[in-house]
């Protein structure tokens, strides 16, 4: 017997089975409407500039507006002046003991943050993936992004799994709150980004043995 606070189910009764069929239908349809709504609440807020998520990036807090429903982010002063020394550090160096600047690519910088005792959000060391993070996150200008990272659900073996894969493309709208990096030195580190992670393939030089009739590329 299925129980429910309203009435209670026999499967084996036809009529039981139908209707209860036809309840979880109706209770799904509802809760795909509610979820929609909520989705589009968000987008509009999103759209406003106020911060939907639940957890402040690095550099922030989350706080309640004072004039409206929803919440904005408000610098950390400490933390936003270690987001203000990764995009230095990233877009002009490291001044070495000869005084002169020294590049940083994120494995340094990490490697400098953790030498320095500086503590991540997480209290674990920082890693290459946080610095990258950090770098390509437009919140950091004063922005925010929506369906960036969207909730995937997928079915393996009977069981339902989740992910929240990063997305290329993404809708971006000007944020409420107060941006700790300049546009000039955002668009710096972005192109600096593409010059290094998108290198061309060097062709394969194909050289044959003719001892073996063996190829090498």
């Amino acid at each position: 017997l299925i129980i429910t606070p309203t009435k209670t189910y026999n499967p084996s009764n036809e009529f039981d089975e139908e209707y209860f069929e036809f309840g979880l239908f109706m209770s799904r349809r509802e809760y795909k409407t509610i979820n929609r709504r909520l989705q589009q609440g968000r987008l509009a807020s999103v759209k406003e500039g106020k911060w939907v998520a639940n957890v402040a990036p690095y550099g922030y807090e989350r706080v309640r507006l004072t004039d409206s429903k929803g919440f904005t982010l408000k610098p950390v002063p400490e933390e936003a002046d270690v987001i203000s020394l990764i995009f230095r550090y990233y877009t002009q160096g490291k001044i070495d003991a000869e005084g002169k600047y020294k590049q940083m690519g994120m494995t340094l910088i990490a490697r400098e943050l953790n030498q320095m005792k500086i503590p991540s959000r997480s209290g674990h060391p920082w890693t290459i993936s946080t610095i990258k993070d950090i770098l390509q996150n437009p919140v950091y200008i004063g922005k925010v992004r929506w369906g960036y990272r969207p909730n995937i659900k997928a079915v393996n073996d009977g069981q339902i799994s989740k992910s929240r894969p990063k997305q290329k493309e993404y809708a971006l709208y000007p944020g409420l709150h107060q941006p700790l990096v300049e546009i000039e030195v955002w668009d710096k580190v972005q192109k600096i980004i593409k010059s290094r992670y998108n290198k061309p393939i060097p062709s394969k030089k194909i050289i044959q043995n003719p001892l073996s009739g063996l190829v090498y590329c």
